[in-house]
């Protein structure tokens, strides 16, 4: 791990295979529970199966993402804007056509990208004129916005 990250960062899973799950669906069916008329019996039965498969899980440890809110610059129009490069990158790198269709493919994606960047540009720009315009003569007000 690494040292920087707090381990409050990280959490432990079970991980259970498509394999496993059935065998449970299996040992957990209705009409196995249904052959028991002592409850204590059961709760027994069901507490074996569910322990074989925990046991039987492998644990994966796996990083928490940390949840930031969206920046007050980032529009709609430009959220939809970014979806276009990632799909126009799949689409480049998995091309198998000619080099033709890949120049093209490679030439409208850094397109798209470089139109995204302009927008974030834009929007951030205007976004802090309109912020420091608003709080003009209020240095303490300019600061709590910011």
């Amino acid at each position: 791990m690494n040292s920087k990250i707090e381990n409050s960062q990280y959490c432990s899973l079970k991980k259970t295979d498509k394999k496993l799950q059935q065998k449970l669906r299996e040992l957990l069916s209705e009409n196995i529970i249904c052959e028991f008329t002592d409850p204590n019996l059961l709760y027994d039965y069901v507490c074996t199966a569910n322990n074989q498969a925990n046991a039987a899980a492998t644990t994966v440890t796996v990083r928490l993402r940390k949840h930031t809110s969206r920046k007050l610059w980032i529009t709609l129009r430009i959220l939809l804007e970014i979806n276009n490069p990632d799909k126009q990158f799949r689409d480049w790198k998995n091309c198998t056509a000619d080099v033709m269709t890949n120049i093209h493919l490679r030439n409208a994606y850094k397109q798209q990208r470089n139109k995204v960047t302009m927008l974030i540009k834009v929007e951030k720009k205007e976004h802090f004129t309109t912020l420091f315009n608003d709080g003009r003569g209020d240095m303490k007000e300019t600061w709590k916005n910011t």
